[in-house]
């Protein structure tokens, strides 16, 4: 059921839904590799967005339709149903939310795979045409507390600590002297806090990688620091001596 703010919206309401039976339409043909209601129901205009269950985001039609195109290929087939959560209009803005139920047949994947992506859909008309104007999908969780959504800080310090190894055997300095540094700095406060974590009785895996990686990374970036030293200039970097062969 469509809950309009007041009578006015009666009228709007009404056509409101018939663009949800067309984005249904849409949604059953696009899980079996058809693109083409989705592109009928879709606005084209550059202020149409995507933020989509395969993640990432796009914004504009020339940035969605390929997106689509792409998303769309993954599947071979499906059933879908579609389980409703909300919908609402008022006079020319809507929206729904529901959860798309399905059993899909997956490009590279062996059998049937269950997809229930929940999704919310925005919809604008345009000159007496409803149009959907951003769709929003991920997949469906169980609940779950706040700290399921923060990234371990564990894992930006590999990261870091990867990006320190690969700057340091490309030997161009010019350019990797601020990565460096940083690397440097974040890394010692790394292997600071892994202390500090085996210290407290904290978990031992992940942080345990993390030690290993620092205890790399951070001297061999301080060496690189003391060696060539901070403040060489582009226009004159530092000459590094490479034996031949013969020697």
């Amino acid at each position: 059921m469509i809950y309009a703010a007041d009578e006015k919206t009666a009228d709007a309401a009404r056509t409101f839904e018939e663009a949800v039976a067309r984005m249904r339409e849409a949604v059953a043909g696009f899980v079996n590799g058809d693109i083409g209601p989705r592109t009928r129901i879709c606005s084209h205009a550059d202020d149409t967005s995507l933020c989509g269950g395969c993640g990432g985001w796009e914004r504009g039609w020339s940035q969605l339709e390929p997106r689509y195109a792409w998303a769309a290929a993954q599947f071979i087939s499906a059933d879908v149903a579609i389980e409703d959560v909300a919908r609402y209009v008022d006079g020319g803005l809507g929206y729904t939310a529901w959860i798309e139920r399905s059993r899909a047949a997956l490009r590279g994947l062996e059998g049937a795979a269950p997809v229930a992506p929940r999704v919310t859909h925005v919809y604008r008309n345009e000159s007496g045409a409803w149009r959907m104007v951003h769709r929003h999908a991920d997949p469906i969780v169980a609940t779950h507390g706040a700290e399921a959504v923060i990234q371990p800080p564990e894992l930006a310090t590999c990261g870091y600590a990867v990006m320190g190894l690969f700057e340091l055997r490309s030997r161009n300095w010019t350019e990797m002297r601020l990565p460096i540094f940083m690397a440097l700095i974040f890394n010692g406060a790394g292997l600071v806090a892994t202390v500090a974590n085996f210290v407290e009785g904290g978990p031992i895996l992940l942080p345990l990688v993390v030690l290993v990686a620092t205890l790399i990374v951070t001297p061999a970036a301080a060496i690189a620091l003391r060696r060539f030293g901070f403040g060489s200039s582009v226009e004159d970097p530092p000459q590094v001596r490479v034996a031949s062969a013969s020697s």
